[in-house]
C-alpha cells in the first residue's frame, strides 16, 4: 500500500480539520483518496522477455501482464519427462517377464525336456522287460533308470524356468520400479507447475499502476515486476477530530464528495485509528487538543471509486438516514 507522509498530510489539511475547524463546515472532514495496491511478482526469478501492459492500462481479470525466459524450465520439463519415460520402461519390462523371443526359447527347452524324459521312460521299460527275460543285467536296468530319473528332474526344472520367466522380476524390485515411476511423474508435475510460473496474468479487474522492471531485466524471485490497483482497494481516508470521534463507529455510513465529482459516493467505515495523531507537532495540551485528530477509512463503492485517482482530496461526512 502507497501511503502519504502523515505529516505532510495533516499540514495540509490543517485548514479544514483540527485547529482549522473553523473553516470546514460542521461535521465534515477533510482527507484523500488511498489506494492499497497488488504487486505482481513471479515465485521464479528470470529474465524478462516480454511486457503485455503498460502504465495506466487497464486489465481484466485473467489478461496477460508478462512472460520471463522459460528457457531453462523447459528444458528442465523435457528432461523430467524423458526420465519419467525411461521408468515407465522398465517398470514394464520388471512386470511383464522375459521378452517374447526369450520365452520361445525356454518353451523350446521344456518341448526337449519332456521328449528327453519319453525316451528315457521307454529306454527303461524296454530295459525292464529284457531284465525280466534274463537278458541284460541288473547294471544295465540301473543306468536306464537313472536315465529316466535325470529327464524327468530336467524337465520339471525347465518348466520351472519357464514359469518364473512368465511372472517377471520379484515383488521387492517391482515396488521399487513403481516408486521410480511414481517419483519421475512428480517431478514433471513440479517442472510443468515451474514453467507455468514464467507468465503472469491478471488476478482481477484493474488498472497498471506502476511498471518496475522491463523487458531484458533480471526479475529476482518474489520482486515485483508490475503493481496493480483494482478500483475495490480503493478507500476515503479522513480524518476526524477529537471531538467528533466519539459519533463514528466501524460501519457508519459516509457520504464522500471531491471536486468534479458530480455525485455524492457511499462509503462505509471499515477502520479508525487506534491511537490519535496531531496535524501539527504541538505539545498536547487541554487548549490546542482541537488539534487532535483520529485517521478513519471508508470502503467506497468500486464503480464510482474506478476514477478517482489516488491524492485526490475529498470530504466525507455521516450520511443522513
Amino acid at each position: 500500500m502507497r501511503s502519504y507522509p502523515a505529516a505532510l498530510i495533516l499540514a495540509a489539511l490543517v485548514s479544514l480539520a483540527g485547529g482549522g475547524c473553523d473553516t470546514a463546515a460542521p461535521g465534515r472532514y477533510a482527507g484523500y483518496i488511498e489506494g492499497e495496491f497488488v504487486y505482481i511478482s513471479a515465485p521464479l526469478g528470470g529474465t524478462i522477455r516480454a511486457l503485455h501492459v503498460g502504465k495506466g492500462d487497464a486489465v481484466r481479470r485473467g489478461d496477460p501482464l508478462f512472460e520471463l525466459d522459460p528457457a531453462a524450465q523447459q528444458a528442465a520439463l523435457d528432461d523430467a519427462k524423458s526420465r519419467y519415460l525411461a521408468a515407465k520402461s522398465d517398470y514394464a519390462d520388471l512386470t511383464q517377464g522375459a521378452r517374447p523371443s526369450e520365452l520361445a526359447a525356454l518353451e523350446a527347452e521344456v518341448d526337449r525336456a519332456e521328449a528327453a524324459l519319453a525316451l528315457a521312460v521307454k529306454e527303461a521299460d524296454r530295459v525292464r522287460e529284457m531284465l525280466r527275460a534274463n537278458a541284460v543285467s541288473q547294471e544295465r536296468y540301473d543306468i536306464a533308470e537313472t536315465e529316466r530319473i535325470a529327464a524327468a528332474a530336467g524337465l520339471k526344472r525347465a518348466r520351472k524356468t519357464l514359469a518364473t520367466a512368465r511372472l517377471g522380476a520379484r515383488d521387492e524390485r517391482a515396488r521399487a520400479a513403481a516408486h521410480a515411476v511414481n517419483a519421475a511423474m512428480a517431478r514433471v508435475a513440479d517442472a510443468e507447475w515451474r514453467l507455468a510460473q514464467m507468465s503472469a496474468a491478471a488476478p482481477q479487474d484493474a488498472v497498471v499502476e506502476e511498471v518496475i522492471r522491463r523487458p531484458g531485466e533480471w526479475a529476482a524471485p518474489g520482486a515485483p515486476v508490475l503493481s496493480l490497483l483494482p478500483p475495490v482497494n480503493k478507500k476515503a481516508r479522513f480524518f476526524v477530530p477529537e471531538t467528533q470521534i466519539a459519533a463514528i463507529r466501524k460501519g457508519t455510513v459516509v457520504s464522500v464528495t471531491a471536486d468534479g465529482v458530480a455525485a455524492p459516493i457511499r462509503g462505509e467505515v471499515t477502520f479508525i485509528a487506534p491511537r490519535a495523531e496531531f496535524t501539527q507537532p504541538f505539545i498536547y495540551s487541554k487548549e490546542n487538543r482541537a488539534r487532535l485528530v483520529f485517521m478513519v477509512e471508508a470502503a467506497l463503492d468500486p464503480r464510482a471509486a474506478e476514477a478517482l485517482p489516488v491524492g485526490l482530496p475529498v470530504e466525507a461526512a455521516p450520511a443522513v438516514k
